[in-house]
């Protein structure tokens, strides 16, 4: 896969986890990402993203740069929440499932690449 390909991979997966970060509270009920689901969801996004892409490089330096990549995306994406909603409280719990989506992420796309 090309260079290029693998670029616009990664930021539609970047566009859509911040796309639905952002959405308003209402719509991300209506839809149903807020709830029951709300925690599986943001584990299941960062995971997807991470192993996607570290399934897409080669080497060492590339995934720790996917890892830290989405990592700060995470961040990014909780502390925009914050900020652009105007919460008085950062969202920890949200951060703690999306740092365990990379990192499970991370540990699926190791385990593929043991066993080629």
């Amino acid at each position: 896969m090309t260079r290029a390909r693998r670029l616009t991979v990664a930021l539609l997966l970047v566009i859509g986890i911040l796309g639905f970060s952002m959405l308003p509270w209402d719509v991300k009920q209506a839809i149903g990402t807020e709830g029951r689901m709300h925690r599986y969801l943001h584990v299941f996004a960062f995971g997807f993203a991470t192993l996607v892409l570290t399934r897409m490089v080669h080497s060492s330096r590339a995934r720790f740069a996917v890892v830290a990549g989405f990592l700060l995306v995470a961040v990014a994406s909780e502390l925009g929440e914050c900020l652009y909603y105007q919460n008085s409280m950062f969202e920890w719990y949200d951060l703690k499932d999306d740092f365990i989506g990379v990192a499970g992420g991370l540990a699926i796309s190791e385990l593929f690449r043991l066993r080629a």
